[in-house]
């Protein structure tokens, strides 16, 4: 397995040499990590971000950012937690209660669904 920080390093060396637009929505997670963290180096190469906007791609991918986008529209939002520890994953569970899933991450996240 390839580390971030060598894809990043990899994606960056091939942005200034040649790569006048990128689409980072196609690629799966690592395509979307890699395009949130060279979003300000873009601009300043000039390349040209195609399809969905890094901005965008933030929203959708914090929890909390995209909870408040959906009650800003007046949509309702599946209760969510994010915890760092066992601990703080149960006591999230129990707030939100019915069924759940896990996330494991840099955090974990735990979600309702239905």
């Amino acid at each position: 397995m390839v580390s971030p920080r060598k894809t990043l390093s990899c994606v960056y060396n091939k942005l200034v040499i040649f790569i006048p637009a990128i689409l980072v929505s196609f690629g799966g997670q690592t395509a979307l990590n890699v395009g949130v963290e060279l979003k300000d180096e873009f601009e300043g190469l000039g390349v040209r971000v195609l399809g969905t906007p890094i901005e965008s791609v933030i929203l959708t991918e914090d929890r909390e950012l995209f909870a408040n986008a959906m009650l800003s529209i007046g949509e309702r939002c599946a209760m969510s937690s994010s915890a760092t520890d066992v601990a703080g994953a149960l006591a999230a569970a129990k707030e939100i209660g019915t069924h759940k899933k896990i996330k494991i991450k840099k955090k974990m996240t735990i979600s309702t669904f239905s």
